[in-house]
């Protein structure tokens, strides 16, 4: 048994075999382990891959429903824009400024002219919109779509539900959608789900360019600095034969001499600035000629160049004159060298509308061969009873009178002075009254005593006009006597010396107007109006437009006041309660005083004028009789608490700020403001005292396009077209006595003209100034006395509305100028960036199974 045992020991054949079986099967369980694990990674990758496309599927289903939605919205965006843009063009319009905001960076510091404007309201407007034309392509409120996605073996059916979202008042708030996908075999069968749920909103949009911030005169609300082409408080000046058209009204306070000279003597009228052309100066006005001072020409003897002023409306003035050059005092006090027979020729003033002057009308005494054509009325207004004064001012009563040599004063409509003219024997140091008001005051009447300087009296000698009256030329003043006149004394026209004082029992009398043919009735004209306290006859309208029809026109846009209502009962007017009365509620009466039956000097005729000229007065200042207070330049017309600093001029902010010194002059090139279409809009500002000269360097390019404002003088020489607006302060008064040289030459003025120009109003001009950067015109704005930007520096967050920000810093007119313009709200183009404006974007993605 042991040796069986033994013999199988040492035979080992077959052992391999089993070996290699023990082996294989090993093998077979690694391998087979091994593949059932790569079978198992691959069943998980598969059904990984499944989710994953399922999942990307219902992705794709939801980005779908944007895509439709943003392809609505590219068809219907124009229509989206326009109703939203009317809607709100409608409300900035109206002044509904409540849809806007200023919003100010108070935490990190900020600039008040800086601000950004929110409309918040238009880009939920825009929203609304937006979801209504979605929702008017629902049905059965919602939008559904259905589609596949196939493979080799399976399919994904993908399901898209649109459906609104609302809030609690049921307003649509955004949109929700619900994208399913189903993963199923070839047989249909359902393998696998995913829904995704999701919101749709609109992207936000930058609302804060959705306004343009474009501008406009709310309401036609247009400033009294910005009612005319040119506003200056020194002289305008027109010399040099320049030929001036200035299509508008010219305001000009100009230089006014004191009462009484150095010496004691009254000033001549010479002694004035005003509205001045000189030495060979052709102005003409398209408009209304308004000054404190004169209107007159002036020229030497030996100048043969023709010298004129043509008014094609009203005039206000205290004096229109054609003066002569002597004594022509330079700045050195002396007079200019010349025979006293020499004449002064070659000079016209023409005005078509009415003529109102506190003091006379008059043609110097060594003028030739000149005239004075007045087509319509005249009035002057002022009279002083000289048997009450010691020393009369000659200043303070009206006349009318052609002393030069062959000199006419022609009058086509009605003529009503208040006045007697004066003369002096003693260098104007003292005057006595000539028993002519309409007339040419003969010289030679020094020998009767009352007239000679050692028996000087204010009351003057009536014989002088019997004794030289074949003397005095009758016919200088050339009158329609179908027309009414009224003066307190004698009238030398049409070859006959009328009694001033239209009564029966006179010789001559000129034409009766039942109202106007005493002296007390003339007061109720002139300064009174219906004043029955003071005993002044009442005016009525009847008898009012008897003698001037002119007077049916408004007083001002937008007012339910005539003229004749002014000239009847300016109080109201005044007073500025009634919107419908004084559209800019401005009060005058700056004391809180509103006596108005002490306001003597500004009622009738003479409170019309006292309004027309109100750019150059704050008010009246109460007390036993009211006196004007007068505007200062820097703090009622331009408002210096605005700090604006020196800047060069840029085509994309055409703003041009310097400023001048006293005595230095700076020229400023309009032919620099020019780019390939033309001139650029510009403001220029001179903060300075100095003068600025506007002068061009190419005659192709001789046009100026905006606004100057200069707190010294301006000067055109060069410049061919103006087209916009100047207000200027002129050159500073210096004491002592005034030269009528440096007057004539433009010393004091604060518009001097050189060089043929032609100056067109622009009331818009200031909002068709295109500014890229916004906080720059906000500053001009501001500067010019129009907005209150600089508000927003108040602790006072509430400042920052645009009801605020929009009221004026300047505000004797208690109403608001500026507003928004409704091409400030967004318009549409159609450009290649539309879609971005109005586009839809999943805000949020989620699965919900």
């Amino acid at each position: 048994m042991k040796k069986s045992i033994k013999r199988l020991y040492k035979n080992q054949g077959g052992n391999a075999l089993i070996l290699v079986i023990l082996l294989t099967l090993c093998m077979f369980l690694i391998v087979g382990a091994i593949m059932a694990v790569s079978f198992s990674h691959f069943e998980i990758s598969q059904a990984y891959k499944n989710t994953s496309n399922l999942y990307y599927a219902a992705q794709s289903g939801a980005e779908k429903m944007v895509d439709n939605l943003n392809k609505i919205l590219i068809e219907k965006r124009f229509e989206i824009i326009k109703e939203v843009a009317d809607e709100y063009k409608e409300k900035i319009e109206s002044g509904e400024y409540g849809v806007l905001d200023y919003e100010l960076d108070y935490e990190n510091g900020f600039n008040s002219y800086d601000g950004e404007f929110l409309l918040k309201d238009v880009y939920e407007s825009i929203k609304e919109e937006a979801f209504d034309k979605i929702e008017e392509n629902m049905e059965d409120d919602k939008i559904e779509f259905q589609y596949e996605l196939t493979d080799e073996k399976n399919k994904s059916e993908v399901t898209v539900v649109l459906t609104s979202k609302k809030d609690e008042e049921n307003k649509t708030v955004g949109f929700e959608v619900l994208s399913t996908a189903v993963l199923k075999n070839k047989e249909e069968e359902e393998i696998s789900k995913i829904t995704l749920e999701g919101n749709i909103d609109l992207s936000n949009i930058d609302y804060k360019g959705l306004l343009l911030e474009e501008y406009n005169w709310k309401d036609g609300n247009i400033p009294n600095t910005f009612r005319s082409p040119i506003l200056t408080f020194g002289d305008l000046v027109v010399t040099n034969e320049a030929k001036v058209a200035i299509n508008g009204d010219v305001r000009a306070r100009g230089y006014l001499p004191p009462d009484k000279n150095d010496d004691g003597s009254y000033p001549e009228l010479e002694e004035y600035g005003g509205i001045y052309a000189s030495h060979g100066g052709d102005l003409t006005i398209d408009g209304n000629a308004i000054t404190l001072a004169n209107l007159h020409t002036i020229k030497e003897y030996n100048d043969d160049r023709e010298t004129k002023i043509e008014v094609k409306n009203d005039v206000f003035a205290n004096s229109v004159v054609i003066e002569d050059d002597y004594p022509y005092f330079n700045q050195y006090g002396t007079p200019n060298n010349r025979s006293i027979s020499a004449r002064v020729t070659g000079q016209k003033i023409l005005i078509d509308g009415d003529v109102y002057v506190d003091n006379d009308i008059a043609i110097d005494r060594y003028v030739k061969n000149d005239q004075i054509y007045i087509k319509g009325n005249v009035f002057g207004i002022t009279n002083i009873d000289v048997k009450e004064i010691e020393d009369p001012n000659p200043n303070k009563a009206s006349g009318i009178y052609a002393m030069g040599e062959n000199t006419k004063i022609k009058i086509d409509g009605n003529a009503f002075v208040h006045g007697q003219a004066f003369i002096s024997f003693d260098g104007g140091k003292n005057f006595s009254k000539l028993y002519e008001s309409m007339g040419e005051p003969f010289e030679d009447v020094s020998f009767l005593d009352a007239y000679s300087p050692e028996n000087y009296k204010a009351e003057g000698d009536s014989r002088y006009l019997d004794l030289r009256k074949d003397a005095i030329n009758k016919d200088k003043i050339k009158l329609n006597i179908n027309n009414y006149f009224y003066a307190p004394a004698k009238i030398s026209a049409n070859g006959i010396l009328y009694d001033g004082y239209p009564y029966e029992s006179a010789k001559n009398p000129i034409k009766t107007h039942d109202e106007f043919d005493e002296s007390e009735e003339l007061s109720a004209l002139f300064n009174m109006g219906n004043d029955n306290k003071n005993n002044s006859k009442s005016l009525t309208e009847e008898g009012l437009y008897t003698i001037n029809s002119n007077w049916n026109a408004k007083i001002i846009d937008k007012s339910d006041y005539n003229i004749i209502d002014i000239i009847k009962d300016a109080y109201d007017y005044l007073n500025g309660e009634e919107e419908n009365i004084n559209p800019f509620k401005r009060n005058y009466f700056i004391s809180g005083e509103d006596k108005y039956d002490s306001a003597y000097n500004y009622r009738g005729i003479e409170g019309y004028m006292f309004i027309k000229r109100d750019i150059f007065y704050k008010g009246l200042k109460g007390g036993p009789t009211f006196e004007p207070e007068e505007m200062e330049f820097d703090k009622d017309i331009i408002n210096s608490d605005i700090t604006i600093d020196n800047t060069e001029w840029d085509k994309d902010n055409p703003l041009y700020v310097l400023e001048t010194s006293l005595g230095n002059n700076i020229p400023i090139n309009v032919s620099e403001f020019y780019d390939e279409e033309g001139p650029i809009n510009t403001i220029i500002i001179d903060k300075g005292n100095g003068s600025i000269t506007l002068y061009a360097s190419d005659e192709s390019k001789a046009t100026f396009n905006g606004i100057v404002v200069s707190s010294g003088k301006v000067v055109i020489d060069g410049v061919e077209n103006f087209n916009g607006i100047i207000i200027s302060k002129g050159q500073q008064e210096e004491k002592g006595k005034i030269y009528t040289q440096d007057l004539a030459e433009g010393k004091y003025a604060g518009v001097l003209i050189e060089s043929d120009v032609t100056i067109n109003y622009d009331k818009d001009i200031l909002f068709n100034t295109i500014f890229k950067d916004k906080s720059l015109k906000r500053l001009v704005f501001d500067y010019l006395g129009l907005t209150s930007y600089y508000v927003a520096n108040d602790d006072d967050i509430e400042k920052n509305i645009v009801e605020e920000i929009l009221k004026p810093s300047i505000d004797f007119e208690q109403v608001q100028k500026v507003g928004f313009d409704s091409k400030s709200v967004i318009e549409i183009n159609q450009t290649s960036d539309d879609n971005k404006l109005l586009q839809f974007e999943l805000t949020s993605l989620y699965q919900t199974d």
